[in-house]
């Protein structure tokens, strides 16, 4: 009789591991996404005129964006300015174009 029920029991299981994998993606969870970061030391700011520690450097650049990035293939494109822009007055003036956010 405790065999049957041994059988039983892990059927249950079985079937109920199987069904947990069918749930439905569209899920609370799928809607609240989050990133966890861990660092060696405590965080000493993140005002980028104030940042000495590579701790700072590091969560400034994980949060902030600049005017270019890097993307694939090492190419420069635009972040937070609308295009790549080109120097003019022999190489000393630089015009950025904000995107709208």
């Amino acid at each position: 009789m405790k065999n049957k029920w041994k059988k039983l029991g892990t059927a249950t299981l079985l079937l109920s591991v199987l069904l947990a994998g069918c749930g439905s993606a569209k899920s609370s969870e799928a809607k609240h996404q989050s990133f966890s970061v861990m660092e060696q030391s405590d965080l000493t700011t993140i005002d980028g005129s104030k940042a000495i520690d590579l701790t700072s450097f590091n969560m400034i650049n994980n949060t902030e964006e600049g005017l270019y990035r890097v993307a694939k293939g090492n190419k420069v494109v635009a972040g937070l300015a609308e295009k790549v822009v080109k120097p003019t007055n022999n190489g000393k003036t630089y015009t950025f174009t904000l995107r709208k956010v």
